[in-house]
Formats: structure tokens, sequence, C-alpha cells
């Protein structure tokens, strides 16, 4: 009986887990370049773009829509407590991507790439997206479909946490 349960979780928790199909990037690098306090991802929205638009009140949210590109997504994630909401902070980068025109993009450059960054958190004036006008990007192809994607940048904005990511993935 016991072996049985045994299976039974084991089955339900792999059947329950679910994997984005957008999903191509591997994970690489991104442990010693992600901040020790939190939990890094990455992953490559195919055929997508990305734009920071202005609401009503003059704050920026994203836009995602269908495009010729790839969208990449950098995710780090702080101070989560199970089943209290709103317990952490969330800090996302998005950079836009043409593989034909891969190259290094240094500071006021980076709107070629619709280089963003989002601290999401419960921290009054202190969240929000903005676009990151101050870093360098490089993207390296390391083989024919191997990218390396090393980014630093800063924003005055708001306090940040994650800074830099290296990722090694495939487009």
């Amino acid at each position: 009986m016991k072996l049985f349960v045994f299976f039974l979780i084991a089955f339900l928790n792999f059947s329950c887990n679910s994997q984005k199909d957008n999903f191509t990037g591997v994970q690489s690098n991104t442990s010693e370049l992600c901040p020790e306090s939190g939990t890094c991802s990455f992953e490559i929205l195919k055929n997508k773009s990305f734009k920071l638009v202005k609401d009503d009140i003059g704050e920026y949210y994203p836009k995602i829509t269908e495009a010729t590109s790839n969208l990449l997504k950098f995710e780090f994630k702080s101070g989560q407590i199970e089943a209290v909401p709103d317990s952490g902070f969330t800090e996302v980068v998005y950079l836009e991507i043409n593989k034909e025109k891969l190259m290094s993009f240094e500071d006021k450059m980076l709107k070629q790439v619709n280089a963003s960054y989002g601290r999401l958190c419960f921290c009054r004036g202190q969240s929000g997206y903005f676009p990151i006008d101050k870093g360098q990007l490089n993207i390296k192809k390391i083989t024919k479909t191997q990218y390396e994607i090393d980014f630093e940048f800063e924003i005055n904005e708001v306090p940040q946490t994650l800074k830099q990511f290296k990722v090694i993935a495939e487009m």
C-alpha cells in the first residue's frame, strides 16, 4: 500500500508540473551571478516583441506582442513566503533580440533592444517598469544555435538587487 501511495504521489507531481512551451533557454552561469538572496530564471519568448507603454498616470507597463524577434526574459525572485500575498519581490529584465543583428550595445544604444527593467513588489514608490539606458550588453555566438548573453546594467529610479546576468541560450 505504501508503494502504491508513493507512485501515486510521484505520478501526480510529475503530471501536474507544466512546462512553458516558449522556454528554450539553457540556464548556464546564472547561479554565480544570481544574487544569493533569491532565485533566478531565464526564458526566451520566440516571435515576441516588447514595449514599455505609459498609462494615464504616467507609469510604464509592459506590452508584449507578436513579432519576428525573440524576447529574452531574465527574472530574479526573493522573499516569497508561502501563503502570504505580496510577501516578496521580483525583478525582471526584458531584451528584444533579432538574431541577425547581434552585437554589443552600450548605454543609449540599449534602446535598440528595448532593454527594460521591472521591480515588482508591495513597496510604495519603489516599484514599476523602467527603460534601461545605462549598461553594457554583449551577445556572442558560440555555436550555430548557442549564444552567450552578458548584461550589466544600472537603474537610478528604484533600488536594484539584480545588476548583471550571464546566460548561454539556444536561439
